[in-house]
């Protein structure tokens, strides 16, 4: 039997020199980083080659530990996120997870979990076997962009669902057992009710740029988009009516790739040029009924 442990040596920087936490790796300082990507699976198949890549930078000054991690995702419409609360249940949704055993023990550790939303949590490990969820300490985590690829619910549809109240609301992956905390449906009045600290929210959903449905002929944007500039995004992209899924995903994912190409040009510029490129393919993706429902809300320079 192979013992031998794969290791790597940290990267030491300068405190002055201490990256920004906000899910931007442009910083000067992580190209100082030590880069991890050679890993294998755990589960299913133990020992296999990953089926996507994980790229993960690590690094340290004399005050913090910085890790970070860049999660290729070949179908970013499947990433799973269901909870997006401090000391939630963050292991139900698309996460990363580091063990920190500074005793090498191989038995204890200090566990920390991010979701796919910036949603953290942090535990103590003991013997393996006991989790000490009570424990908690300084611990950053950011995303700096949350992307929902899911079912965008009108107040009435929420209503028919059996929500508590009449609210716009996203589809969430419901649990083996729903509750009252954890129904699947993730309501304008509990968006609100995060801390997300993100630059960009995208709610790649039908109808999530309608109004609240409390009245009627409510105004646009008083539903899930003010509720998620209530919870702390600084601008969101969202959609007038429903929308054709496929188109959905090329207009989304091609926006992305714009801005990655060119960190210059904003959102609303990278959104234009994916409608441009999705009209320029022709058939039924060139009508307006496919592209336009997608708008940008808030600053759209960076």
């Amino acid at each position: 039997m192979n013992l031998i442990r794969p290791s790597v040596q940290a990267a030491r920087i300068d405190a002055s020199e201490a990256p920004v936490i906000d899910g931007d790796l442009s910083d000067p300082a992580w190209a100082k980083a030590t880069i991890i990507d050679k890993f294998t699976q755990k589960q299913p198949n133990p020992g296999t080659e990953p089926t996507e890549r994980t790229v993960v930078r690590i690094m340290y000054d004399e005050n913090n530990l910085y890790i970070s991690f860049y999660n290729y995702d070949s179908r970013p419409d499947q990433i799973v996120v269901r909870n997006m609360q401090r000391d939630g249940q963050v292991y139900t949704s698309d996460s990363v997870m580091v063990y920190l055993d500074p005793g090498r023990t191989r038995r204890n550790a200090y566990n920390f979990e991010i979701g796919a939303s910036g949603g953290r949590t942090d535990q103590l490990e003991l013997n393996n076997v006991q989790e000490v969820r009570e424990w908690n300490t300084i611990f950053e985590a950011k995303a700096r962009v949350v992307h929902f690829a899911t079912h965008g619910l009108l107040a009435s549809e929420a209503e028919m669902l059996g929500a508590a109240k009449a609210e716009p609301a996203l589809l969430l992956t419901p649990p083996n057992q729903p509750s009252e905390e954890d129904d699947g449906l993730l309501t304008a009045s509990e968006a609100a009710l995060l801390k997300l600290d993100a630059d960009w929210v995208v709610l790649s959903a039908c109808n999530t740029a309608a109004g609240d449905g409390k009245t009627t002929g409510a105004e646009a944007l008083s539903g899930l988009a003010r509720a998620f500039f209530y919870a702390g995004a600084r601008a969101l992209l969202v959609s007038h009516w429903a929308v054709d899924s496929k188109a959905t995903v090329s207009l989304i994912t091609k926006a992305f790739d714009e801005i990655k190409a060119d960190r210059r040009i904003g959102r609303a510029e990278a959104l234009r040029r994916s409608m441009l490129a999705l009209i320029g393919g022709g058939g039924r993706n060139a009508h307006p009924a496919t592209w336009a429902p997608f708008v940008v809300v808030g600053e759209g320079a960076r």
